[in-house]
């Protein structure tokens, strides 16, 4: 390996570590303040670097907000792929879907704030979704929906159930769920 070559080595290592650096203190600051409180000036301080620092990195706050947010879904899709993936049955599965959803987000509240609780204010593009979440739900669903079939044939489940339907029950139960649990979360601290 020439001298260049193992400079430029180093360099892309040290620009990848201060990349992962501003997105560690942004997904600190999303954990200690939420959403809302995911601003330039907040991740600078978290990361102990100027405003402008964080804009050398990212074209803008929803570049890094997506970022993290890609983060934080693979994490939650890995743990229900999983939950799913170890079941016996599509019911099974629907149910293992729910509660890992409804596990991994209680315990992760600032991924769930950020992912579904708060679309509006966190930026997350139509693009995003469309490139990012849609697809990795789908092949989620894809996969529920076809053990759920299976049990169709098995006569587990009745043949005049709509299995996309279904599967669309469970993530709306589970989001459901969290969003009271965030809700109430929520006023219970505005309240003591």
């Amino acid at each position: 390996m020439s001298a260049t070559e193992t400079a430029a080595d180093r360099k892309a290592a040290r620009q990848a570590e201060r990349r992962e650096h501003i997105v560690n203190a942004a997904r600190r600051v999303v954990r200690e303040h939420g959403a809302a409180g995911l601003t330039v000036t907040a991740v600078a301080r978290a990361a102990h670097l100027s405003p402008p620092a964080i804009y050398y990195w990212f074209d803008d706050m929803h570049a890094l907000t997506e970022v993290i947010a890609e983060e934080m879904l693979g994490e939650a899709m890995r743990v229900m792929v999983a939950a799913v993936a170890r079941s016996e049955s599509g019911l099974d599965a629907l149910e293992a879907m729910i509660r890992s959803m409804v596990d991994h987000y209680g315990a992760h509240p600032e991924a769930f704030q950020l992912l579904h609780d708060n679309i509006a204010h966190t930026g997350i593009s139509d693009g995003f979704r469309e490139r990012v979440v849609y697809p990795r739900t789908m092949r989620l669903n894809g996969a529920l929906e076809a053990l759920l079939m299976a049990d169709q044939a098995r006569g587990a489940l009745h043949a005049d159930v709509n299995v996309r339907a279904l599967t669309h029950v469970g993530w709306c139960t589970a989001l459901g769920i969290l969003s009271s649990t965030t809700t109430l979360a929520r006023v219970g601290s505005e309240n003591p």
